[in-house]
């Protein structure tokens, strides 16, 4: 009887070791957590498809969202979100993409296009360069929404409309750069931030570069072909003068060289694609714009907002349909297009219990 006693008091014992050993061990991981700021609660993604501020589960429509962590590791640019975003698909021109959400979109870029593109809630009006958009290291997120959207974003959005967002200047002071290269591209992206006046006024800085070597042999020309080199930049200031007012200022540009080639046949050894054209299909673009937002609470559930903006660029794009010498098939652009978004009042938006009651635009 003394050694069964013995045994159950040895058993408890070591329950009660077990015991405290996992409380320490939870414990001890809770405080790790702590330490570096891990709660283990999900954090709420922040979307703008409805034109305000809102949880992503609480918008009612599709929305996908490509998040900064996506962002920094496969989708630098509008044309690599196919495959990554459901229900996309691009067909890359090198930098004039033809977007389609669900099997709806247009590959007519001279047109007026399916799925819109906003930059910062600025319309881009045709997508000539867009491709390249969001190399730069200052994107936030990109948001795609399925469906027609006509509603909150007017015509030539019936396939639906993608939405870079621009992660405003953060108030810190601080800057980095990166570099990158492989057998036949490389990349360069630099970023800065500064605190101008504190609380009051904030400046950001961000660059990117792209090159992607020839891979082409035009036999006709005596020279490789099918490359491109891009440069970005964006500058931001954001001013807070008041807990109820902040302005945004943005300006950004873009230059980009291409000579693409949209018809081309494979070498018997397949070591090097060949093209026949005599016609230099060097692609050159540039553009610029720039726009400014500003923001007053009027009330507890009452915001105006207004976005003024301006863009302008111009390309030259000549294409050969049949990569044959004698230029049998294809067509050259000559393009200059200029874009105001003169609107004094964007949007005035009254939210009563979470639920918008009023949206005028």
């Amino acid at each position: 009887m003394k050694q069964s006693r013995s045994t159950i008091g040895s058993a408890s014992l070591y329950a009660a070791m077990v015991v405290a050993s996992v409380t320490h061990d939870a414990a001890a991981q809770d405080a790790d957590q702590a330490a570096r700021g891990d709660t283990g609660v999900l954090e709420a993604v922040i979307v703008t498809a409805e034109r305000r501020e809102q949880k992503l589960h609480e918008t009612p429509t599709t929305v996908a969202v490509v998040d900064p962590e996506l962002l920094e590791r496969s989708v630098r640019k509008i044309n690599d979100l196919a495959g990554f975003a459901p229900g996309v698909t691009i067909a890359t021109r090198t930098y004039t993409p033809a977007i389609f959400i669900r099997g709806v979109g247009s590959t007519r870029p001279i047109g007026n296009q399916s799925v819109g593109i906003y930059l910062d809630d600025v319309y881009i009006a045709r997508p000539f360069g867009a491709g390249l958009y969001g190399s730069l290291p200052d994107t936030q997120r990109i948001e795609v929404l399925s469906g027609p959207q006509g509603t909150l974003y007017g015509k030539n959005t019936g396939g639906g409309a993608l939405k870079l967002v621009t992660v405003p200047p953060p108030d810190e002071n601080t800057a980095w750069i990166s570099v990158a290269a492989g057998d036949k591209t490389n990349e360069a992206r630099a970023y800065g931030s500064a605190v101008l006046v504190p609380d009051v006024l904030n400046g950001s800085l961000a660059f990117a570069h792209n090159r992607i070597d020839d891979d082409i042999e035009n036999v006709t020309l005596g020279k490789d072909v099918n490359g491109l080199s891009s440069q970005q930049a964006r500058g931001l200031l954001k001013w807070t003068p008041s807990d109820t007012l902040k302005a945004l200022l943005s300006v950004d540009g873009m230059k980009s060289e291409t000579d693409y080639v949209l018809s081309s046949v494979i070498r018997a050894d397949r070591k090097v694609r060949r093209t026949f054209s005599d016609i230099d299909p060097t692609q050159d673009y540039e553009g610029w714009g720039i726009s400014g937002t500003v923001e007053k609470l009027l009330g507890e559930h009452l915001q105006l907002k207004s976005i003024t903006a301006f863009r302008d660029a111009s390309m030259i794009m000549p294409t050969d349909s049949d990569g044959e010498p004698g230029y049998l098939s294809g067509f050259v652009q000559d393009l200059d297009m200029r874009h105001l978004l003169p609107r004094k009042v964007r949007s005035l938006s009254l939210e009563l219990d979470q639920q918008r009651v009023l949206h005028h635009r």
